[in-house]
């Protein structure tokens, strides 16, 4: 979206989006309404900000100064972006991927504390958040994985990490920048400074794809390629982390959400060979 768009013309953006939501809800098209659903909640994200712009003219023109909506969270902003990318992602990657595709500055320490919070917070009080930004699990032994990132909102079989995850998650996420540059680079006359950093991103995360020139910079040329190794290795992927996750689903839901010791399966595993 540019960001000269009107706030009225981001706000009809969402009320169609919603629109287009229902009705696929209707139809029971559930890959349709995730697929607008990703595209609401940037459309949400673009309407704030237009009103945000909007209202801070107003004030301006009278000569007042307040803010106009309150400033998201670290945890809020960052599970925005899990959300609309739905990969695992590193803390790094989260605060580059935010200031390249929002605009926004995340603090460091603020998000690679929130895996740690998170857990605290459900010791507290489990199941009391609508979302718990949990870790990533390895397929095998179900322990989290360092420095990754998901939602508990997600499937217990897209939080786990198989052998072609990391591969398949990066073609994802190279699918994701290149529909996000599609798209500023069609409703900007000039490229912006966020453009300009999609653009980087999506090169450096291009030149690992077979059958691209050195230095590609078309998009759509990085997502084509992209497409067509994942169409390889995605189902081989898929099945991995399916079959972890039947052997996960009987694991009580703190483990679920955030890792099992070594300790913990050895006793569970004990427990269910003395039952047999």
């Amino acid at each position: 979206m540019s960001p000269a768009m009107d706030h009225r013309e981001a706000m009809a953006r969402v009320a169609e989006l919603q629109s287009r939501l229902a009705t696929a809800l209707d139809a029971g098209d559930l890959a349709a309404w995730e697929e607008i659903a990703r595209e609401l909640r940037l459309a949400e994200r673009d309407r704030d900000r237009a009103v945000e712009r909007a209202v801070a003219q107003v004030h301006k023109e009278q000569g007042t100064s307040r803010s106009a909506l309150p400033v998201p969270t670290s945890r809020e902003q960052t599970h925005t972006l899990l959300d609309a990318v739905a990969v695992p992602l590193s803390p790094q990657l989260i605060i580059g991927l935010a200031g390249a595709l929002y605009g926004e500055e995340l603090p460091y320490k603020a998000v690679t504390s929130l895996r740690h919070d998170e857990r605290r917070a459900y010791n507290k009080a489990p199941g009391a958040r609508s979302y718990y930004i949990c870790p990533a699990l390895q397929h095998d032994t179900f322990a989290p994985v360092r420095g990754l990132l998901t939602l508990s909102s997600w499937q217990l079989a897209d939080r786990l990490i198989g052998p072609l995850t990391p591969r398949t998650a990066h073609l994802r996420l190279t699918i994701h920048l290149a529909d996000a540059l599609t798209r500023a680079r069609d409703t900007e006359d000039e490229p912006s400074a966020n453009t300009v950093a999609i653009e980087r991103l999506l090169w450096r995360f291009g030149a690992t794809i077979p059958g691209l020139r050195r230095g590609e910079l078309a998009a759509d040329r990085i997502r084509e390629a992209a497409v067509r190794e994942l169409e390889v290795l995605a189902d081989r992927d898929a099945a991995d982390r399916a079959g972890a996750a039947e052997r996960a689903a009987g694991l009580p839901e703190p483990q679920q959400l955030f890792g099992a010791s070594l300790k913990a399966l050895a006793e569970d595993e004990a427990t269910v060979g003395g039952a047999q």
